[in-house]
């Protein structure tokens, strides 16, 4: 890399931190649930005496992802009265900082007495939803019912008949069709639900369309019309008939019952019996990127039911970390038949959903006798497991989803590249020869927004900058970056300053205290920025980190003679908030930032190097949430050399390197306890791990 004339150039070029502004924007991941702001009823005491009445409830939510239309109901306290489902609209405001009015209508005649407003779990187009119902004990939910007609009966199954003792469904579908006379004499029934379902198999029909043929909802005849599909399975079915419910709440078990005849027979060639036959299932690809867009995985799938044929299957994917989900994919048949073919469903993830290990879900198959598996799948024996890239700067080198390790030698010059998988090195590949001890890898990070962390290496001599893209331990594309001069200007920090995906780098005047930032994009610098000015050198970058868990990465700073821990919180690059966060004595060394326990936010991990004791503080918006000893390692010989996600599960793992012994070990790590420990393979001190 080095070439005749570099120290003249690099005279000339020494001034070179070019200020390129361009217009950048910032995504943060959304990982919190809707906030709710406010809760008021609009009536506290409603008479359904002699009509129905409405109680409105107006509910305040805010979320930056925006909130899907809230579900809303209300119930007695001390009765059995229930009302469905309000009708729900935005009243004012938007679904990112609105009020919703939901109007819930009391049925006539329901029961008196104290009366609860209830909020399902509120879901926001990021798919984070409340782990609860609402509104909570803050707010006062209650409302009054006054009713002078007292209902506590549930409704009654007078009388109940089918239209035939058998249907034939051999040349196409059949109606079924089932009377029932129902008396509720308080206030009312509500329509009845019918169903049916074979007896000796898993075989079902959908709900039958009801009406009422004569009479009132007091005393009335229902008539139910049941459509069992063509070709369905053969023998002996029942007619199901679900809980009778009043207008008041009061409600029955299922039904008929023994006193009536529910039974006919099926007539059809079709006695299958059995649910269909995944054959074989694979995955396009293990990593998804979302880190400057949405990503997909494609499933295909080989599925089987000769007899019945296929119901169209059902995939979505989930998070283990936590309860993010993707929707429903999209599900097509590419090869073959409903009864023997070859399935594609293609699975969305969106723009910086959460990272790290995820699950593919193929919901129960069934098919079109209604014959259906009893779990979820694909099942043992199938990998359903893929990983989402989110950050920029977790040292992925080949895009498993997996922090790799990255080697110099300065004695050879040789570089090399461990792809780790958990406690060990799955290969180790050599990348090239850098003869030149001047040369170092300064800077890891994502710089063309591939997945894949690149290389950033820096001749301490003539102060050129230099990038590899990687793709694994191939170099896919190589070159001259700039210059910034050498014995003045150092990099401090590599992260993702303004959450867009790719990897940017941190600089920092060694003699003044200035500080600059390169924005990058495409492997290039798209923005080149000054910063402020930190004057007093006993000021050092120990660590960057997304502190806040906004997406962007933020400088944890450093005051080494009084040990002040002082914090840049980045926003779209640009300095958002700063603040001391507390002084710890000297003794402790700030080794790196890394989010221990998965909850997407990094923490700050120290070690003391005096008495060999680990230390985390959990971090939440930017502030400790917790502080904690991890373990002692009490031989000071041991230091965390390199911090990663070697096993992919979301969670930040330790190299520890003996440099004098020129020995490796992992520590997979649960929060704050060592899950799994490895030995690596012995590396000398000329050997210097990249972070």
């Amino acid at each position: 890399m080095k070439h005749a004339r570099v120290k003249d150039i690099s005279k000339v070029l020494s001034v070179c931190l070019f200020f390129v502004f361009f217009a950048t924007y910032s995504w943060a991941e959304d990982l919190e649930p809707p906030e709710l702001t406010s809760f008021s009823l609009n009536s506290r005491i409603v008479d359904v005496t002699d009509t129905s009445q409405t109680v409105e409830v107006f509910i305040g939510l805010k979320d930056p992802s925006g909130v899907e239309t809230p579900l809303v109901s209300a119930s007695g306290v001390d009765n059995e009265g229930s009302t469905g489902f309000a009708a729900v609209s935005l009243h004012s405001g938007s679904i990112e900082d609105g009020v919703w009015r939901a109007v819930i209508s009391v049925s006539a005649g329901s029961p008196s007495g104290q009366w609860k407003v209830t909020i399902f779990p509120v879901s926001d187009l990021a798919f984070n939803s409340w782990g609860r119902f609402g509104p909570g004990d803050e707010y006062d939910a209650s409302f009054a019912v006054i009713s002078n007609t007292t209902d506590d009966t549930p409704p009654k199954l007078q009388e109940f008949s089918l239209s035939s003792s058998s249907v034939n469904v051999f040349d196409s579908s059949a109606n079924l069709t089932v009377r029932m006379r129902v008396i509720d004499t308080g206030t009312g029934v509500e329509t009845p639900k019918v169903t049916a379902r074979s007896i000796d198999g898993d075989a079902s029909a959908g709900f039958a369309n009801v009406s009422l043929l004569s009479g009132n909802k007091n005393d009335g005849i229902w008539q139910a019309v049941l459509t069992i599909p063509k070709n369905s399975q053969e023998g002996l079915w029942e007619v199901v008939l679900f809980p009778l419910n009043d207008e008041a709440g009061n409600t029955t078990g299922f039904g008929p019952g023994e006193e009536f005849n529910s039974n006919f027979e099926v007539i059809s060639q079709n006695d299958d019996k059995t649910p269909p036959e995944l054959i074989s299932f694979a995955v396009d690809k293990r990593v998804a990127n979302v880190t400057q867009g949405v990503d997909s995985i494609t499933v295909i799938m080989h599925l089987r039911d000769l007899e019945s044929g296929l119901d169209t299957p059902l995939l979505s994917a989930s998070s283990l970390i936590n309860d993010a989900t993707s929707g429903f994919a999209s599900v097509s048949l590419i090869d073959g038949d409903i009864y023997d073919g070859t399935w594609q469903a293609i699975i969305t993830l969106p723009k910086k959903i959460t990272g790290g290990p995820w699950r593919i879900n193929l919901f129960p198959l069934s098919d079109l006798s209604q014959n259906s598996w009893e779990t979820f799948g694909p099942g043992e024996g199938y990998d359903d497991r893929f990983t989402v890239i989110r950050s920029a700067s977790n040292q992925d080198v080949n895009a498993d989803g997996k922090s790799d390790l990255l080697w110099r030698s300065f004695a050879r010059g040789w570089n090399f590249l461990w792809t780790m998988d958990g406690t060990s090195a799955a290969k180790a590949s050599p990348i090239n020869v850098v003869q030149e001890y001047t040369w170092t890898m300064d800077g890891l990070g994502d710089y063309d927004g591939d997945g894949r962390s690149d290389i950033f290496w820096r001749d301490s001599e003539s102060g050129m900058n230099f990038v590899y893209l990687m793709n694994g331990a191939s170099i896919k594309n190589r070159y001259v970056l700039n210059f910034v001069t050498a014995e003045t200007w150092q990099i401090v920090g590599n992260g993702d300053f303004n959450g867009d995906g790719v990897g940017d780098v941190m600089w920092r005047n060694v003699e003044r205290g200035d500080t600059w930032f390169y924005l990058m994009q495409n492997g290039r610098i798209e923005i080149s920025k000054p910063s402020l000015w930190v004057t007093d050198l006993n000021f050092k970058v120990v660590a960057t980190g997304d502190i806040d868990g906004d997406g962007d990465d933020d400088i944890i700073w450093r005051k080494l003679d009084t040990g002040l821990i002082y914090i840049w919180i980045m926003e779209n690059g640009s300095i958002a908030s700063k603040y001391s966060l507390r002084a710890v004595s000297p003794n402790w060394e700030i080794v790196g930032a890394g989010d221990l326990n998965g909850d997407e936010t990094d923490d700050i991990i120290m070690r003391n190097q005096v008495d060999g004791r680990n230390w985390v503080y959990m971090m939440n918006s930017g502030q400790v949430l917790a502080s904690s000893l991890i373990n002692e390692v009490s031989d000071l010989s041991w230091q965390i050399s390199n911090m990663g996600d070697y096993d992919g599960d979301g969670k930040v793992d330790f190299l520890w390197r003996n440099k004098a012994a020129g020995r490796n070990l992992v520590h997979l790590m649960d929060g704050t306890a060592v899950k799994s420990r490895g030995v690596l393979r012995p590396t000398d001190n000329n050997w210097q791990v990249a972070k």
